[in-house]
């Protein structure tokens, strides 16, 4: 019985630390169910040997491993990657600047997001409308783009652009 209540408590212990731990996301709430899944069965194991079942939980394993499907997250972090930039063109239009080219460096060690970490705009190509006054052109990219991705202006990389 001193046996069942320290791995009761030892295993609540290790949930409650994971909750904490863990960053939110997905993969968050499917180890959460697992360790979830294994308190409430250590918590029914009395329950068993009382009526005489003898289940051997030393030997208990799943037949099927459960596989990350890779193919999926690098579609969602494509996906996403791609709602970026064709979010920093609409703002790069909304100040007169159509057909920029823009290259994202991302952030790939984390887990379910993707963060920006510096943002290259090619302008060879690109239109910018000479109605208006484009002297501080370069510094309004920074600007307008750093405070969309949270980053530092010196992250903004601003590429062909011709003082003419």
């Amino acid at each position: 019985m001193n046996k069942w209540v320290l791995s009761v408590i030892i295993s609540v212990f290790i949930v409650s630390i994971l909750s904490i731990v863990l960053p939110d996301g997905k993969m968050r709430n499917h180890i959460k169910r697992t360790f979830s899944l294994l308190l409430m069965i250590i918590i029914i194991e009395p329950i068993f040997e009382l009526k005489n079942l003898k289940i051997d939980f030393d030997n208990f394993t799943f037949d099927k491993e459960v596989e990350i499907q890779t193919n999926y997250i690098d579609f969602i972090r494509d996906s996403e990657v791609n709602s970026i930039k064709n979010n920093c063109i609409k703002i790069l239009e909304s100040i007169s600047i159509t057909n920029p080219n823009i290259e994202l460096i991302t952030d790939e060690s984390l887990d379910n997001m993707v963060e920006v970490e510096k943002i290259i705009v090619n302008l060879k190509g690109a239109v910018i409308n000479s109605e208006k006054e484009h002297i501080f052109i370069i510094e309004n990219i920074k600007k307008v783009l750093s405070e969309y991705l949270k980053i530092d202006s010196q992250m903004v990389i601003v590429n062909g652009y011709d003082f003419k």
